[in-house]
């Protein structure tokens, strides 16, 4: 015979004796599932799908009201409490007395499933029946959120911040086609779009659930360290002492390109170059550098006004900071992309013509259709000059390849720090404080599903008896379920295609 399943919250055990408020659920793999949601104590039942009475819970020395059929109740249980344990006494289904022994009792913890969001993840989506989920969505479904002057006082300053962020955002999105290049623009758009997400969420479900708390928790931290950060760079070095470090900084970062373009145009470590392609190229990207460090000097006061601009912003948080830091590093190391650029397009056109021409001797040609080469009988005036060319760019790859190496090791090592600047934004941004102390000091509001374990004295008992207890994933697996969805992910870096492009020539 299929057992009959009977869910009992272990809040009872502290409860004075009364009514047992729940429902039974129809499962076609067992006799049926009874789910108490809790006790009607002092006319105080909790608010379910159907709220009836199911049963009574008394303790052994209280006398248990017999069932009555006028009450018109599928089902009808007696629950005795003794020494802080649950005993299921008697049992009747549909006007008939089920025997204890065919029933199962299932003692859950009602704050966990009461508090736990997690539980309630694709609890629609799935197929399969989990009654603790069941359960948890019956106790939550008619939770009592507050929406006095905490929500209306909470609601108002999010409407303060978005209003100041709103007036940056629209000029970014006006300009968009030039702040798309600024990290520092980029995240005052993930910020803005943040905000409002918090905004709207918070007016769906009326509470702060773990996504809204994680992210308020860690724009606060972002600001916190970005405070402690500015008092202790303020205690070292003023603004004007700081731009004038970074002028200093970018000098520095010109001087030595330049040193090492020299080193280029002699015979470094002793190979023996093409010496007028070496002191063409190097005498192009001399008079770039020179160039580039005029600029910077005529634009220098602009620059000063713009970097005051800068620190002030730096008090919005740790990640503005950052972003600030990245946007001034793409200034100076701009030359580089520049160099890198020209480099990248010279040795790309000889890689490509010494791959066309390799064909020659072979007796081959390209075909239009992608992936065909087709034969061709080539006359001797043809041979003649494809063959000097085929020299010529052979000859001269060393000196280019010597370039393309070097500034596309500076190009790595620009997109190597800019890439962990960026990340360490989106970390702070994303940085699991609240889920965290959830995790290890509240593990009731994290869980995410739940343990049965058999009950102490089983054998004494006529029923089974199973205690769930709420239990956690892994720190790791419950920051990704935490983790904001509004907030883009750096993009992940393909290892084989960046090889691949920096072989042939391509731009990275």
């Amino acid at each position: 015979m299929k057992a009959l399943l009977v869910f009992i919250p272990n809040i009872i055990v502290k409860q004075l004796p009364g009514y047992l408020i729940g429902y039974l659920r129809e499962d076609s793999t067992v006799r049926g599932s009874i789910y108490v949601l809790g006790t009607d104590v002092g006319n105080k039942a909790p608010k379910c799908r159907t709220n009836h009475i199911v049963g009574t819970y008394s303790t052994g020395q209280n006398e248990i009201p017999s069932y009555d059929k006028n009450h018109h109740s599928e089902v009808w249980i007696s629950i005795i409490c003794s020494n802080k344990k649950i005993y299921l006494d008697s049992c009747i289904l549909n006007n008939e007395s089920v025997d204890v022994k065919d029933c199962l009792l299932i003692v859950y913890d009602s704050h966990s499933l009461l508090q736990s969001e997690l539980l309630l993840s694709n609890h629609k989506k799935s197929n399969e029946i989990n009654h603790f989920k069941i359960i948890a969505s019956d106790l939550q479904s008619n939770k009592d959120y507050s929406t006095g002057y905490g929500f209306n006082i909470f609601s108002t300053i999010i409407d303060v911040v978005l209003m100041l962020l709103s007036v940056i955002n629209f000029i970014i999105s006006i300009c968009s086609h030039v702040f798309k290049y600024s990290t520092l623009a980029m995240n005052f758009r993930n910020y803005y779009q943040t905000v409002l997400w918090i905004k709207n969420t918070y007016r769906k479900v009326r509470f702060i659930n773990l996504k809204v708390g994680n992210s308020l928790v860690s724009i606060l931290t972002d600001m916190l360290l970005g405070w402690l950060l500015f008092y202790f760079i303020a205690r070292w070095k003023n603004s004007d002492e700081m731009f004038d470090s970074i002028s200093m900084c970018t000098e520095n970062v010109i001087s030595s390109i330049s040193h090492i373009v020299k080193w280029l145009m002699g015979s470094p470590a002793g190979l023996k170059l093409n010496q007028p392609l070496s002191s063409l190229f190097g005498s192009l990207v001399l008079y770039y550098l020179d160039l580039w460090w005029s600029f910077l000097s005529t634009v220098r006061p602009v620059l000063e006004i713009f970097f005051q601009i800068l620190i002030r912003i730096g008090f919005l948080g740790l990640t503005f900071q950052l972003a600030v830091c990245a946007d001034i590093f793409a200034i100076i190391s701009f030359h580089v992309y520049c160099i890198y650029v020209y480099a990248a397009r010279l040795y790309e056109i000889q890689a490509k013509g010494l791959y066309s021409l390799s064909r020659l001797f072979l007796g081959k040609k390209r075909n239009p259709e992608p992936g065909k080469v087709d034969s061709y009988p080539y006359t001797t005036e043809e041979l003649l000059i494809g063959t000097i060319s085929f020299a010529v760019l052979l000859f001269l790859l060393p000196t280019t390849l010597v370039y393309y190496v070097v500034f596309t090791v500076m190009r790595v090592g620009v997109m190597l720090i800019s890439g962990i600047l960026n990340r360490t934004i989106y970390f702070i941004q994303t940085l699991p404080v609240y889920v965290s102390f959830l995790w290890f000091f509240l593990p009731a509001y994290t869980a995410t599903t739940m343990k049965l374990t058999p009950c102490e004295k089983t054998s004494t008992l006529k029923h089974g008896c199973l205690i769930a207890k709420a239990a956690t994933s892994s720190w790791m697996d419950t920051i990704k379920l935490c983790k904001p969805d509004i907030l883009p992910a750096p993009t992940p870096v393909k290892f084989g295609e960046t090889t691949w492009k920096i072989i042939v020539g391509k731009l990275v």
